[in-house]
């Protein structure tokens, strides 16, 4: 008895499942039709309903910021190009339409300086390796020197050298 109640509860997961999915397909060839009508704002409303019911990839980002585009809505149109790179780097028509939507919105892009570019060259867990190791040194340097009664000019050079490591890598990632 328990067996076709199972299959029937299988049935029906894969018949609302594809219900929803073609709801979906429907859905996007609607908004699709609308673009190609030139009625951007339902195209914008229907790529928008498929991204609120969790359908996200890199395409529907891209056409919804088209839509936003046309519509003249330049920052939600480079919010939706940036998303779709976010998601597929690699997405050339989304990066071309990125400038492009730039440009026309004649948008302002911070420019980072000097400081700012070196420190972004690594992340947060390279510097807390650097860190990491520039402080062990440290201690292990400080031991020797403690238990060593000759103090040598290379040791304390290693010595700075540690604390110099640590406390670069921690300002790195407090800025990183």
């Amino acid at each position: 008895m328990s067996r076709p109640i199972c299959l029937l509860g299988f049935l029906i997961a894969i018949l609302v499942t594809s219900v929803s999915q073609g709801a979906d397909e429907s859905v996007f060839a609607i908004a699709n039709k609308a673009y190609s009508e030139n009625r951007f704002q339902d195209a914008a409303d229907g790529y928008q309903s498929l991204l609120n019911s969790g359908h996200w990839n890199a395409s529907l980002f891209y056409d919804l910021g088209n839509a936003r585009f046309r519509l003249g809505d330049f920052g939600q149109a480079i919010l939706n190009y940036e998303r779709a790179l976010a998601l597929d780097p690699r997405h050339p028509e989304a990066e071309a339409n990125l400038h492009l939507a730039r440009d026309e919105a004649r948008a302002l892009e911070m420019r980072r300086d000097t400081l700012e570019r070196y420190i972004s060259m690594a992340t947060v867990k390279q510097y807390s390796i650097a860190a990491a190791i520039g402080f062990w040194l440290a201690i292990f340097v400080i031991a020797q020197l403690f238990l060593s009664r000759p103090r040598s000019v290379g040791r304390i050079a290693l010595l700075a050298l540690g604390i110099l490591v640590c406390g670069a890598s921690i300002f790195g990632i407090l800025l990183g």
